[in-house]
């Protein structure tokens, strides 16, 4: 990505990476690099829509996968095609929400950890599997 930065600032132009793909490296690379983005950016989106419907008939098992992607699509798409100041807006907002989520997990984290409520404690007495290729991989260096 600075590598991207030092091009952009040096030839500032309209486009993205794919532009400088097409000059520095040729017509394939910058066509192909163009294209490969916008289709794992659509295989990506696709499955985490696929993801928020699982989760949402796991919570909801009478909602059908395809209802809960498709209103999950059209509120994304809708969040994406306002003024930019109102999606500036909505991802502050987002981003509040997850870094609360976070801290939240790191306190509650913290108490079961620290006020015994965290369950009965183990000490694997034998290692268990992943004790004993640990102590095996250990030997073996």
């Amino acid at each position: 990505m600075r590598q991207l930065g030092e091009m952009v600032v040096e030839e500032p132009v309209a486009g993205s990476f794919s532009h400088f793909a097409n000059r520095y490296w040729g017509p394939f690379a910058g066509f192909m690099s163009g294209w490969n983005y916008w289709v794992l950016y659509v295989l990506v989106s696709m499955a985490e829509l696929t993801a928020v419907g699982i989760y949402i008939q796991y919570w909801w098992p009478e909602v059908p996968t395809w209802l809960s992607a498709a209103i999950f699509f059209v509120a994304i798409n809708a969040i994406n095609l306002t003024h930019v100041k109102v999606y500036g807006e909505l991802e502050f907002w987002f981003s509040i929400v997850k870094v609360a989520a976070i801290i939240s997990m790191i306190a509650f984290g913290c108490y079961l950890l620290f006020s015994g409520h965290g369950g009965r404690r183990r000490r694997w007495p034998t290692c268990g599997r992943t004790g004993d290729f640990s102590l095996t991989a250990s030997r073996a260096w």
